[in-house]
């Protein structure tokens, strides 16, 4: 289970990363009323990223998030299994729809521990070849340990859990429900799970993108610099409005599908 769940990981992210750069360039974005925005959407951001910054710009910290995604959703997979085998009835083999939403939940829990350090160095991967800059990991997590501690890889990490903890308590039940319908193949079916595992992903990412916006947001922050995820709310909603909350929709939803 952890070796499928890391292939499966590498695979997704390598396939998907000029996406997910392009979430984060279009949720970072700050839309000033009767200035155009330089970024219109998915497919304009990578084609600009493309031409500006070529291929190393589209994967700029791809290193840092394929390293971490091996453990990432090794841990996902493992732990949502693990929970669900646990909070199985032993005597029927049945397991409820609460008990499912409780294993997914968990699971996102258990992966934020891991996902807020690997996204933080991702987005300073990004936002560094955004400006120009060279990005060195290993530096980077250097001065972050020096200046803020262990502490500093978890900017963000409220943020994470608020995001990951409601994806995978729609996704997994969402997923497991689908593919063992008759419409998807009961399980037995690739193509039902493809289209299971999308859907599910797609609907799971589409509810969580506001959370996933804060996040964003308080990961790129300046070292040093603090704010709180209800402040974070309150001046994005207060100086671009709620629609600000959905940037990136569109590609959240393509990545995780």
């Amino acid at each position: 289970k952890v070796i499928d769940g890391g292939l499966a990981g590498i695979t997704g992210v390598t396939a998907t990363f000029p996406l997910d750069l392009a979430k984060t360039r279009l949720q970072k974005q700050v839309v000033v009323e009767g200035q155009l925005p330089k970024y219109k959407n998915m497919l304009h951001t990578v084609k600009i990223v493309g031409t500006e910054e070529g291929l190393i710009g589209l994967y700029s910290g791809y290193k840092v998030n394929v390293s971490f995604i091996v453990f990432e959703k090794a841990v996902k997979l493992v732990c949502n299994d693990m929970f669900r085998l646990a909070l199985t009835d032993k005597k029927t083999g049945n397991l409820s729809l609460v008990s499912e939403c409780l294993a997914g939940a968990s699971a996102g829990a258990m992966q934020s521990a891991i996902t807020t350090p690997m996204e933080l160095l991702k987005i300073k991967g990004q936002v560094a070849a955004s400006q120009g800059k060279s990005f060195n990991t290993i530096q980077v997590m250097s001065n972050i340990l020096k200046t803020e501690g262990l502490i500093g890889f978890y900017r963000g990490w409220c943020s994470t859990l608020v995001r990951d903890v409601p994806f995978s308590f729609i996704y997994f039940p969402l997923y497991a429900n689908l593919k063992n319908s008759k419409q998807f193949g009961q399980g037995q079916s690739f193509s039902g799970n493809l289209s299971a595992g999308m859907l599910a992903g797609m609907v799971g990412g589409a509810v969580s993108t506001p959370f996933d916006v804060v996040k964003t947001r308080l990961q790129d922050l300046p070292a040093g610099q603090k704010m709180s995820w209800m402040k974070c709310v309150s001046e994005t909603y207060k100086n671009e409005g709620g629609a600000s909350f959905f940037k990136g929709t569109g590609p959240r939803m393509i990545c995780i599908g």
